[in-house]
């Protein structure tokens, strides 16, 4: 937008920053000369947003863009494209996910479910709550690429099995990690000085456990 003699960005901040690194001297832009203009800019873009060719990832990736570009919050996102924001959030959030799962989700449009990848989402910040403990604060890369493996094994599972099979399986497998967590381990040690000794521990470190 041109006010006084200067232009002033209101959309694409990014790609003339990438324009600059770039040595470009010039961009191709589109100027907005009122604010009716502006509010048809932004029109567009929503309906842009809900084409039905799109995939999900492709939905979110805009979607982000225009929240940063637009300085727009969840609600407003909501409101202008008829969902609330909850939802908005969501599909934001499945950007989080593996990039095995997003590239897979890109190349195929294998699912839209928003509902069923915030799942995945949820189970992955779960399991790291979890397993916090047990790796001593160091969630180590060996131990990520574990769990995104898994991640993407559950998601090929709802692929196949649909998403109540999926809820279920992230219910129980939360369930076997709530129940391990909260063992307690009985050490018995005999030494001739000290005799027999109990210790009783509730950490179910894998490494002390070997050891």
């Amino acid at each position: 937008q041109k006010i006084d003699k200067r232009y002033v960005i209101i959309s694409g901040h990014r790609r003339v920053e990438a324009h600059k690194l770039l040595h470009k001297k010039f961009i191709k832009a589109v100027v907005i000369k009122n604010q009716q203009d502006l509010e048809l800019a932004k029109k567009s873009i929503i309906e842009n947003l809900q084409r039905k060719d799109l995939n999900i990832i492709e939905t979110a990736i805009a979607l982000k863009r225009y929240k940063e570009e637009f300085n727009k919050t969840l609600e407003e996102i909501g409101k202008e494209i008829g969902k609330d924001k909850g939802f908005v959030s969501k599909l934001l959030n499945i950007l989080n996910l593996p990039e095995k799962i997003i590239q897979d989700i890109k190349q195929h449009k294998t699912t839209q479910d928003v509902r069923a990848l915030a799942m995945l989402n949820t189970y992955t910040n779960k399991i790291k709550k979890l397993d916090m403990s047990n790796f001593s604060k160091k969630y180590h890369k060996t131990n990520n690429q574990k769990l995104e493996n898994e991640i993407f094994e559950l998601y090929q599972g709802f692929l196949k099995n649909g998403r109540e099979w999926l809820k279920k399986e992230i219910e129980k497998r939360l369930n076997l990690k709530k129940d391990e967590k909260d063992k307690t381990l009985i050490e018995i040690r005999t030494s001739k000085e000290n005799g027999t000794t109990i210790k009783i521990s509730k950490d179910i470190s894998s490494n002390k456990l070997e050891n």
